[in-house]
């Protein structure tokens, strides 16, 4: 069990507080931190997970009517209320004036941390973890029914404590402005967070989508002009709740608002072909978009995939495999949007079913002697007997994008 603070009121209250470097000569302790509100269902789980390794573990309750307090409490942790603000960074402020560690680890609700991944994080918080640096730490999603795999992104989730940070924005809320200012750093730390399967729950995500409208609605009241973190946060809110037209409207504002091939727009353009995909009277409009972000992004693996999958389905074989082939041998993955988990080992079997390696052939020649495929292509086998073409067929560079020119 970690060492549990029994009266936050104990907290010094004068007086700077030590920054990590200055307590070089003791343990940095760990603070979990969590926001909560009717999580009785799912909070214990997160509890127990960090419980091996956390110094603290503080959770703040914004109004919960079931037994989230009581769970909590009873699982050790340190455990406050406020009511709800209608405002995350309002929420997460606040929690963060309770903690009195070090470090803060940020977990929501259902998330949890694997054993493997608490002795990690443990460790590069004793050891590596530097004062001046806020970490990413990959967050994991299972799949969702059908799915190949499951999703993962990399999050602000590790911060010094006690250095002026502060979250900004009611919803989508962010520490990169306070890290900007601070001029610190930021990089990505070792270990795992991994999510309930409750996001693919329709009530769960009907539920957060009308929430985050909400609260949109009411930051995007406080400014003149619109705000694209505000956009993007409306057009997830709408693809959560099923509303497909509002959500694409809402993306393409996002794409017109944001910096240009930024990680914001990807993570746009990303949302705007799903909401395609999942519309079967619009789904071939999701290789435009996909043409569209890869005169931006050209080499990034999860469109060239999405590509490679559009030129399939359009029966574009030839074209599909130059697409796999490009995600295999020149894909790049941005770790901050949501992007398949193992997606390269993803694009190598995109790619292997595009070749139809996976197909028993009747007559396998030796290994290494060349032969040839019906259209008179050179082939060497393999010592596994899969053929493999001697000259590959010639690839983008990197820069060259694929283009509505070369789909035509």
């Amino acid at each position: 069990m970690p060492h549990i603070v029994a009266n936050v009121a104990k907290r010094p209250r004068g007086g700077k507080q030590m920054r990590p470097q200055e307590t070089c000569m003791r343990r940095p302790r760990l603070s979990v931190a969590m926001i909560a509100r009717n999580e009785e269902a799912f909070l214990a789980d997160s509890i127990e997970s960090v419980q091996t390794f956390a110094d603290e573990i503080v959770v703040l309750d914004t109004g919960s009517t079931d037994r989230t307090v009581a769970v909590a409490a009873g699982l050790g942790a340190v455990v406050q209320s406020m009511p709800w603000p209608h405002d995350f960074s309002a929420a997460r402020n606040h929690c963060l004036e309770l903690l009195t560690g070090d470090w803060a680890l940020w977990l929501d609700a259902g998330e949890r941390v694997s054993a493997d991944s608490a002795a990690t994080l443990r460790a590069f918080v004793d050891r590596k973890a530097d004062p001046d640096k806020v970490y990413r730490i990959m967050i994991e999603a299972p799949a969702a029914g059908g799915g190949i795999a499951g999703e993962e992104v990399a999050r602000l989730r590790l911060m010094p404590i006690g250095v002026g940070l502060k979250f900004q924005g009611r919803v989508r809320e962010t520490l990169r402005p306070a890290i900007d200012a601070a001029c610190m750093g930021i990089e990505t730390a070792p270990g795992r967070i991994t999510r309930h399967r409750r996001q693919h729950d329709q009530a769960w995500k009907t539920l957060k989508g009308d929430r985050d409208l909400t609260l949109a609605a009411l930051e995007t009241a406080e400014h003149a002009a619109p705000v694209p973190r505000l956009l993007m946060a409306e057009a997830a809110a709408y693809a959560n709740m099923g509303m497909l037209d509002q959500a694409r409207r809402a993306f393409r504002a996002a794409i017109d608002a944001l910096p240009c091939a930024s990680t914001e727009m990807l993570e746009a353009y990303y949302g705007l072909m799903t909401c395609y995909a999942c519309d079967p009277f619009l789904g071939h409009h999701q290789l435009g978009v996909c043409l569209e972000a890869l005169e931006i992004y050209p080499v990034d693996t999860q469109l060239l995939l999405a590509l490679g999958n559009c030129l399939s389905a359009a029966n574009r074989s030839a074209l599909a495999i130059r697409a796999f082939e490009t995600a295999v041998h020149y894909g790049q993955v941005n770790v901050e949007t949501w992007h398949l988990c193992g997606i390269e080992q993803v694009a190598e079997m995109c790619l292997n079913a595009a070749l139809g390696l996976g197909k028993p052939e009747p007559v396998r020649p030796a290994p290494g002697l060349p032969t040839e495929d019906g259209a008179g292509h050179s082939l060497r086998i393999d010592q596994h007997g899969v053929p493999h073409e001697v000259v590959r067929p010639r690839l983008p560079m990197v820069g060259e994008a694929f283009s509505s020119e070369t789909i035509s």
